[in-house]
Order: structure tokens, then C-alpha cells, then sequence
């Protein structure tokens, strides 16, 4: 099996606990699971987006290269939103600081699970 679909489904079992995590009673432990799930998407979805890219003939050494290249080949839509997520898992290392927490949750519960989403509709092998 490729790579490439090998991530989609592991991407696709990521996306799925994210989305529990995301139905769950809101509080403190619900959005603590949130950005976990959320931190394992942002890495499978760059990765699995290298490995689309790669098997395209060309080269992306990072995640913003990436989504450079899934932006031109048409896998993402929305670049700057692709950087803004970069962004919010940057700062997911800062989670222990709550007004940190309550931004990258928004981003993630408003921006990142339907972006996600909508990759994996537009991407399935």
C-alpha cells in the first residue's frame, strides 16, 4: 500500500477522535483532549500532504514548503489558514497558560476540524 494512503487512514482515525473530543462536555479535560488530537492531526495532515506532493514529483522539506505545495496543487484552498494552524501547534507547548489554551481550542473547534475535514473529503484515495 502507498504511504500516502497508509497516512490518509491513520489521518482519518486521528480526525475521528478529534471530532469525540470535540463533541465531549465542554471543560477542562475535554479541551486538554482537543488539542492532543489536535496536535497529532496538524502533524499527520502535513506529512500526509508531503507524501502526496512527493509522489506528485516534487519536493517539500517543511511544513510551510507543504503547504506551499498542497496550495498550488490544489489539495488546500486556504494557504494562510494552513499557517495559521501551524501557529496554534506552535503554541500548544504554552497550553499550561489558560487564555493560550482557550485560543488554540477556538482555532481548532471553529477553523482546523472542518479545514481537516474537507482535506480528507478532497484527498481520499
Amino acid at each position: 500500500m502507498d504511504r500516502s494512503k497508509v497516512q490518509f487512514q491513520q489521518l482519518e482515525k486521528a480526525q475521528a477522535f478529534l471530532q469525540r473530543a470535540l463533541s465531549a462536555p465542554e471543560g477542562e479535560l475535554q479541551r486538554a483532549a482537543s488539542i492532543q488530537a489536535f496536535e497529532f492531526c496538524f502533524e499527520l495532515s502535513w506529512k500526509y500532504l508531503k507524501s502526496l506532493i512527493e509522489e506528485d514529483g516534487r519536493l517539500a522539506t517543511s511544513p510551510k514548503a507543504t503547504f506551499r505545495e498542497a496550495a498550488q496543487l490544489g489539495y488546500i484552498d486556504n494557504l494562510e489558514i494552513w499557517f495559521e494552524f501551524l501557529t496554534a501547534r506552535n503554541l500548544t507547548v504554552h497550553t499550561y497558560i489558560e487564555s493560550i489554551a482557550d485560543d488554540v481550542y477556538q482555532v481548532i473547534k471553529n477553523s482546523f476540524a472542518p479545514a481537516l475535514k474537507k482535506l480528507l473529503e478532497s484527498t481520499k484515495p
